[in-house]
């Protein structure tokens, strides 16, 4: 609902691959669209959610008790500076909730910068290295390369940090 009104949906034609979003003053039409150049790469899925969060224990309040998802376990992981708990989605994939255990670490100081919230969005790649080279030619700023994952800086996607990571076979 925008304005009070409610936005509805529908295809603009037969066989176009076309949807259009209406509002009794403004239709939108969009069309699919391949990527252009050689950046093709074989995302086969979302993998993972990061969420960070001040509080730990709240933050599986949050997940478990209001939003009923199943714990699977929490881990601490010092490298990285954070507690973690995994919450298992039903149909792969799974989120994480991470707090700062480091007020050093990357985590903490994206707490401080921006506040509780999404902190990484993980899709998984057939293969780690094409991803990640075809993506670094079309102009993408990339951290941690050459190892299991890669990451995204969200400087070169609108503020999201991204993680490539291998298919899970």
């Amino acid at each position: 609902m925008i304005g009070g009104r409610l936005f509805h949906g529908r295809r603009a034609g037969p066989g176009t691959g076309a949807l259009t979003v209406g509002h009794p003053e403004v239709t939108y039409t969009s069309r699919a669209q391949e990527p252009q150049g050689d950046i093709r790469m074989t995302l086969t899925g979302f993998d993972h959610l990061v969420i960070r969060v001040s509080d730990l224990d709240e933050g599986i309040r949050t997940y478990r008790d209001r939003l009923g998802l199943t714990l699977d376990r929490t881990d601490q992981t010092d490298a990285l500076g954070v507690k973690q708990a995994f919450f298992n989605l039903p149909d792969g994939g799974f989120i994480e909730v991470v707090a700062p255990t480091d007020p050093d670490g990357a985590v903490a100081r994206s707490l401080e910068s921006r506040g509780e919230g999404i902190h990484t969005i993980s899709f998984a790649v057939d293969d780690l290295e094409a991803a990640s080279s075809a993506m670094k030619a079309a102009g993408a700023q990339l951290i941690g390369e050459g190892g299991p994952q890669v990451f995204v800086h969200p400087k070169s996607t609108h503020g999201v940090l991204l993680q490539l990571t291998a298919k899970r076979r």
